[in-house]
């Protein structure tokens, strides 16, 4: 069984799967508004939730408080907690969003904070208390690029396929980075979620429909019998 290209890889998953407008909140914020705060509010709901959640608690958030640093900077911690409810982990994620809207009340300019390269931008953002740095790191490639945040189905998908065999956030993310060119990275990103969320799923795996499946060392390990194909009408 031989390793795919990255170039192969990107190529069939393109071919097989979508990439729908509203699979990626953080995403579809960043085409929207290019705005780094809104694109960091949005991926700290996105947080343990699935991205439908996360799209109803930001459509709240605007409705009731507003996105704008000043409106959540202002608005009580309970008025921030009840719009963004439908989240999860409400509370932890509102004391997040009203200290970075603080943080940029207070004078942090996001744009020239990441201009100030990686290392500064995760130093400054990983001290907010729920900010952790898949959150970083997704703001990171939106804005900059060349950066491969790891969430479950990032990870579980590279550890089925041979593409690392680290468990750890920072191990599976430098496997990845090492294997995909720095301008793909976004892009397998998201490529990676998708198949982990429709086909390469943590139970019960549809290995008969996946488009890679001829280079997964876990599809080969499987007894044939137990491999779920593709039902043709």
């Amino acid at each position: 069984m031989a390793m795919l290209s990255p170039e192969e890889l990107l190529r069939r998953l393109r071919r097989a799967l979508e990439l729908g407008e509203d699979d990626f909140i953080a995403l579809k914020v960043y085409r929207e508004t290019s705005d780094p705060f809104k694109v960091l509010v949005a991926t700290v709901l996105s947080q343990n939730t699935t991205e439908a959640n996360a799209f109803t608690a930001l459509r709240s958030l605007e409705r009731l408080v507003g996105l704008d640093p000043d409106s959540i900077h202002n608005a009580p911690l309970a008025e921030v907690e009840r719009a963004i409810r439908p989240a999860g982990l409400w509370r932890q994620k509102a004391r997040a969003i009203k200290r970075l809207a603080e943080m940029v009340v207070g004078g942090l300019d996001l744009e020239s904070l990441l201009e100030l390269g990686s290392e500064e931008v995760r130093r400054v953002l990983e001290a907010v208390p729920g900010i952790g740095r898949k959150t970083v790191d997704v703001l990171l490639a939106l804005f900059k690029g060349g950066v491969i945040p790891v969430d479950t189905h990032v990870r579980r998908v590279a550890r089925r396929l041979g593409l690392t065999s680290s468990s750890s956030y920072e191990g599976v993310k430098r496997d990845l980075e090492s294997f995909f060119p720095s301008s793909a990275r976004l892009e397998a990103h998201y490529y990676l979620i998708i198949l982990g969320r429709t086909i390469c799923k943590a139970k019960r795996p549809l290995c008969g429909e996946c488009p890679i499946g001829d280079a997964c060392l876990f599809k080969a390990s499987l007894p044939s019998k137990s491999v779920t194909e593709k039902k043709t009408e």
